[in-house]
């Protein structure tokens, strides 16, 4: 049983990292684009920490 939360923790763990990475490269790509595709980025993004919080 204990290796089974070991397990769930450690996936929980990577998932956390990957998704900081998404939202962190979101970011920069909404820096570095031109206005349409900015508005397109921004709201992926604020959709995104909406649901980051909501997970939280």
């Amino acid at each position: 049983m204990m290796r089974l939360g070991r397990q769930s923790a450690e996936r929980e763990r990577v998932s956390e990292i990957n998704w900081k990475f998404f939202v962190c490269s979101l970011k920069y790509l909404s820096i570095f684009t031109n206005q349409d595709d900015f508005y397109t980025f921004t709201f992926f993004y604020i959709i995104l920490t909406l649901t980051d919080m909501a997970l939280s």
